[in-house]
């Protein structure tokens, strides 16, 4: 499981590079516009190869069309919590000049943001062990905060 985590880490972690050097052409929106676009492109390329290749259209469009009012509004919730979250690293790329500070901000944020609302609204139990993780994370941030790394040279 360890090394889907770390690709999928990796993956996104040159998502802030790519949106910083494509932000200086165009406008957020135009960005999103062009990047759903892409997206939408590449999932109509997947759902081609499923229902032509795998004759998976009939599963496919009976597990959609299943799916509880609930779960629907789940969806549609989620897409709008992708759309608002992007809006706001797009900006956060704007103002913060180094795609590093950006990257560490948003992981860490969202790792606290996560075990807050598991733990209060979810109910879900820690170790200490995690807890002092999260205790490090908001350390960390502070430091890359409050240390200027422009000087920094490897």
């Amino acid at each position: 499981m360890y090394h889907y985590l770390f690709g999928i880490s990796l993956l996104k972690s040159f998502r802030p590079f790519f949106a910083k050097h494509i932000i200086e052409s165009l406008s957020k929106l135009e960005f999103m516009m062009l990047n759903s676009a892409c997206i939408m492109f590449i999932l109509f390329l997947i759902f081609a190869y499923e229902t032509l290749v795998m004759d998976n259209h009939v599963k496919i469009i009976q597990n959609i069309s299943d799916l509880s009012y609930y779960q629907v509004f789940c969806i549609i919730s989620l897409a709008v919590m992708s759309v608002v979250s992007t809006f706001i690293a797009l900006k956060t790329i704007e103002i913060v000049e180094s795609p590093f500070v950006n990257t560490m901000m948003l992981q860490g944020i969202s790792t606290m943001t996560f075990l807050l609302i598991a733990t209060f609204i979810f109910k879900e139990r820690y170790t200490w062990m995690q807890v002092l993780g999260i205790v490090f994370i908001v350390i960390g941030l502070g430091l890359i905060n409050k240390i200027d790394l422009s000087d920094f040279k490897l």
